[in-house]
């Protein structure tokens, strides 16, 4: 028998997933207001993420049910604390009848640990954002890198890039580092705080960006927001000379309005994110979508949604 499920937190905990789940004519008070309710049965599979956006929610329903009329559900998950436990995280996609699950934020340099496989370029990046159960093995992938590429190939084709120059230390300069190297181009890092922009480049085996220092190609990592760039710490001397310049973060306003001024060519975030989201879908639909419908697929839900 069919049952309606209130789709706001999983709590990924005590080795599975926490599931609002009630029948409807016996449910009492009104949903959470970012709530998504589909319809499951036994034999429902699920694809969790640690996103938690109703967004994405609303707009992979539209893909998995309305288009590709399949029961599967994408589950966006979180815990009381905020934070996802990595090992839980695994244990609930083996639990589960799971056909994967997709990672944002917390887990992704921790999870590699409670899985079957890592794929070569997850392994080299050290980060784990997409893991697709094959019969019983869990194998991870990180398709951010696979997007960051297409965007930096797309974006500097026609000009010769050999250095790069990445502002920000955290998680994205792990994958920034492992493609560019792989590119062949020279990287060095800086950010608000030099001394821990040197260590991060140690740790990742870049060179940390030294005063007169200049390059082609301009990585921005970190999230400045609304931010003057002349007021974000040692940016707009890591900018000088650049003649690319790509933004993850996303809009991006302030380095897309520095860009064309200045005459730099602009890469925003959306040249990674959607090439990074048909990767990642690539994987969880394969063997039920070919692979070259993906992309166009993902763009029709995204517009029925927005």
């Amino acid at each position: 028998m069919l049952h309606r499920l209130a789709l706001a937190t999983a709590a990924a905990a005590a080795g599975a997933a926490w599931l609002y789940l009630r029948p409807r004519r016996e449910r009492r008070g009104a949903s959470p207001p970012d709530a998504v309710e589909v319809a499951i049965s036994p034999h429902t599979r699920f694809i969790l993420s640690t996103s938690g956006r109703g967004s994405s929610a609303r707009r992979y329903r539209t893909l998995l049910r309305e288009m590709l009329h399949l029961d599967v559900v994408y589950m966006p998950i979180s815990s009381p604390d905020g934070k996802i436990d990595p090992q839980c995280f695994a244990w609930a996609l083996r639990g589960l009848n799971a056909i994967g699950g997709a990672i944002s934020k917390d887990i992704k340099g921790t999870v590699a640990a409670y899985l079957d496989e890592v794929d070569p370029l997850a392994a080299r990046v050290g980060a784990v954002n997409t893991v697709v159960r094959r019969g019983d093995r869990l194998v991870g992938y990180n398709t951010d890198a696979l997007g960051f590429e297409q965007a930096i190939r797309e974006g500097m084709a026609g000009r010769e890039v050999r250095t790069a120059v990445c502002y920000g230390y955290g998680g994205v300069s792990a994958v920034v580092v492992a493609v560019l190297h792989r590119m062949g181009i020279q990287v060095l890092i800086t950010g608000r705080r030099r001394e821990a922009a040197a260590l991060r480049a140690k740790e990742l085996a870049a060179s940390p960006f030294r005063e007169g220092d200049r390059a082609d190609l301009f990585i921005n990592s970190a999230p400045i927001g609304d931010s003057s760039l002349e007021d974000v710490p040692n940016f707009l001397e890591a900018l000088q000379g650049a003649i690319c310049c790509f933004d993850h973060e996303m809009p991006g306003k302030k380095l897309r309005q520095y860009c064309e001024a200045n005459g730099v060519v602009h890469i925003p975030g959306t040249s990674m994110y959607w090439p990074q989201m048909s990767a990642q879908w690539t994987l969880f639909l394969d063997g039920i979508v070919e692979a070259e419908r993906v992309p166009a697929l993902l763009r029709e839900a995204d517009s029925r949604v927005f």
